[in-house]
This record gives C-alpha cells, sequence and structure tokens, in this order.
C-alpha cells in the first residue's frame, strides 16, 4: 500500500509541475492530476497472496509435513502471506508459510548473510538470483529482481524439518518467482 501512496503521490506532484511549467491554467492542472492518479491506480496490481493467486496450490506442498494439507488461511495483517493448512492447525499443527513481497528481496537476502537477523543463514545456489536457508527458523528466502520469496515452516513442523525441505522450498519459491 505505501508502494501505491508514493507512486500515485510522485505522479500527482510530477502532472502538477508539468502542467505549471507549461503555464496551463488551474483547471487543465487539476485534469492533469487526475488523469496521473487514475493511470497510477490502473498500473499498480492489487496485493493477493500467492494462495489467492493459485501461484502453489495445496499439491505443490504435498507430502512435505506429518499430515496432509487441507487448505490455505490468509496471515492477517500481511497481504502478501498465506499459509497451507492442516486439520490440526488450530492445535499448532503444521504448516507451511509462503510470502511473496514485491520490494526488498536484496535487502533482505544481504541481511541475513550479514548477520543482522539475528539467526544463522547459509547460501543456497540455484534458487532465484540469491538465496539463503536459516535452519533454526525452517525458511528459505530467495529473491529475484527485487521480489522476495519466503517459505517456512510452522506449527509442529517447525521443530522437526522434514527430509528434503530445503531443497523442495527452493522449487517453490523459483516456481513463485517465475509467476509476473
Amino acid at each position: 500500500m505505501a508502494t501505491f501512496t508514493f507512486r500515485c503521490a510522485g505522479l500527482l506532484i510530477a502532472g502538477c509541475l508539468l502542467a505549471a511549467c507549461s503555464g496551463a491554467d488551474s483547471a487543465s492542472r487539476t485534469a492533469a492530476s487526475a488523469s496521473a492518479d487514475s493511470k497510477a491506480a490502473a498500473a499498480v496490481p492489487v496485493a493477493a497472496t500467492v494462495c489467492e493467486r493459485k501461484l502453489l496450490v495445496p499439491a505443490d506442498v504435498a507430502g512435505l509435513l506429518s499430515e496432509p494439507v487441507t487448505g490455505t488461511k490468509p496471515l492477517k495483517g500481511d497481504p502478501e502471506t498465506c499459509y497451507f493448512i492442516t486439520a490440526t492447525d488450530e492445535q499448532g499443527g503444521p504448516e507451511i508459510g509462503v510470502t511473496l513481497r514485491q520490494a526488498n528481496g536484496r535487502d533482505t537476502i544481504k541481511s541475513w548473510l550479514s548477520g543482522r537477523m539475528g539467526a544463522d543463514a547459509v547460501t543456497i545456489a540455484g534458487v532465484g538470483e540469491s538465496a539463503v536457508w536459516v535452519a533454526e527458523l525452517g525458511e528459505l528466502d530467495a529473491q529475484k529482481d527485487d521480489r522476495l520469496c519466503v517459505v517456512a515452516l510452522g506449527g509442529s513442523a517447525l521443530i522437526h524439518h522434514p527430509a528434503g525441505f530445503q531443497s523442495k522450498a527452493g522449487e517453490l519459491c523459483n516456481k513463485i518467482l517465475a509467476a509476473p
């Protein structure tokens, strides 16, 4: 939402400056601003989770948890994160969180590798442009074109990492990051 606001504000200011410099009257400046604002709104996609966009479906994560995936749920307050859940999710059962952020991927990976995130991260090859595995969190973070993908274990799955999860999480991020 902040990106949308800043883009709209930037286009609005640019439209006003252009109109002012060209000597247009007040009505023309208002029309130019409204036009720029509506074009900006049309160019910015509505945020939707990986689950809502069907970039991943339960079949993609099948076999990664000790229980079958029964559905998905959003993370309240974060329109870019969703969970693949099991029937025991409400009791702390296993789940897989998936996030796709449109910005700050490079900075996030650099922060992990610099040690500023408070956990050890190791570089993973072959995932996005760069990726890290954070074993103590059961989390893989990857970036491509500054987009950030995070695939993480949650609930009881965090305690018992499934065999091959790191590799499968990399495959999932590659699939997500390949989407437009």
